[in-house]
């Protein structure tokens, strides 16, 4: 890493300390102090570089306290005439990007996604999946207000959580039907890797309630950990597809952008 780069976030780290702090220009008659102007990319940056708006998973299995730590994460999605749920996957430098269902982003483009607190701007679908039911949007993040920013959340991947869920295995489904975030279910694993036909696709067979609008959305372990994604359901049982597969495509999509740019 460059230098620079580390100053800005250290820059960054001390800046997000400091209660009250705002941007705008010193007076020029003013003996200011003696810093160099940080831009908002560079607060961004800096935030994601430093973890700050990672998700906090928590140390024992407690379902209410978890679904506050991973509420920032999961987004409203409005595409053409259909409304679903997304996670915020990753965050990159130039980009933030929204994970959700192929059915619901195969209709548009550019789908609206609305973050925790409300502030609603376009994203650019990039990818879709041929084999598995996602697709990934990315948002630029210089369209979103600072205060939004500090407020969202990338979604907590454990491959090792992931690895040790079972049948019984505690879980639940947030999504953003109504409210962003505002729909949460409880429930437990009935079969961690279930094939269902009419997905053409091994899941995550689970008991738990999930509504329409919540496809897309997010399926967490009692840690507060991402598990998988909302398909599907009917009564209390649902279909989410397995962190595993969601790694599988993010991999294919990153090898075919690194075969895009030679």
């Amino acid at each position: 890493m460059k230098q620079w780069k580390i100053v800005i976030y250290l820059t960054v780290f001390l800046w997000w300390m400091i209660p009250g702090r705002t941007y705008g220009a010193i007076p020029e008659d003013s003996l200011g102090p003696l810093i160099a102007s940080m831009t908002y990319q560079d607060e961004y940056e800096g935030l994601v570089h430093l973890g700050f708006l990672d998700t906090q998973t928590i140390e024992t299995q407690n379902i209410k306290s978890a679904y506050q730590k991973v509420s920032p994460s999961v987004v409203g999605i409005y595409a053409e005439n259909f409304v679903g749920s997304g996670v915020i996957y990753a965050l990159e430098d130039q980009r933030i990007i929204v994970l959700s269902c192929r059915h619901l982003l195969q209709y548009d483009e550019t789908p609206e996604i609305t973050f925790i607190d409300g502030e609603k701007v376009l994203g650019k679908l990039f990818y879709l999946s041929e084999q598995a039911d996602l697709g990934f949007v990315e948002v630029d993040p210089g369209l979103l207000s600072i205060d939004t920013i500090k407020k969202i959340r990338r979604i907590a991947i454990d491959e090792m959580a992931y690895r040790q869920i079972e049948e019984g295995t505690e879980l639940f489904h947030v999504g953003s039907v109504g409210r962003i975030a505002g729909n949460m279910y409880e429930g437990v694993i009935l079969n961690q890797w279930k094939f269902f036909p009419e997905f053409n696709q091994f899941m995550i067979h689970s008991k738990c309630k999930a509504v329409p609008g919540m496809s897309g959305g997010g399926t967490f372990d009692a840690k507060g950990n991402y598990i998988g994604m909302i398909l599907g359901g009917k009564g209390t049982e649902t279909a989410s597809l397995p962190l595993e597969t969601i790694m599988e495509e993010w991999n294919i999509m990153i090898q075919q952008e690194d075969e895009n740019k030679e």
